[in-house]
């Protein structure tokens, strides 16, 4: 069985500490709360049944999380 590795950030937003999944294109895979990170490894494990997910937190903020950052700081059009 191959094995899918995705980045995770977690980082916090007026509304609560998120948690962002892509891949190594900065595709966006997944986000959601960080209060529902067990459904949020349910959920990728069922989508990606054909394969382990592998989650890798990183430290370098993604191309998807400076956009919400934006957004969350007033520029609706990020």
């Amino acid at each position: 069985m191959q094995t899918e590795t995705f980045q995770l950030e977690r980082f916090t937003t007026p509304t609560g500490r998120m948690l962002l999944v892509s891949d190594d294109h900065a595709k966006v895979r997944f986000i959601d709360w960080e209060d529902h990170e067990a459904r949020m490894l349910r959920l990728l494990a069922r989508y990606y049944r054909k394969a382990n997910v592998a989650l890798r937190e990183v430290t370098r903020t993604s191309v998807a999380r400076r956009a919400l950052e934006a957004y969350f700081a007033g520029e609706l059009a990020a």
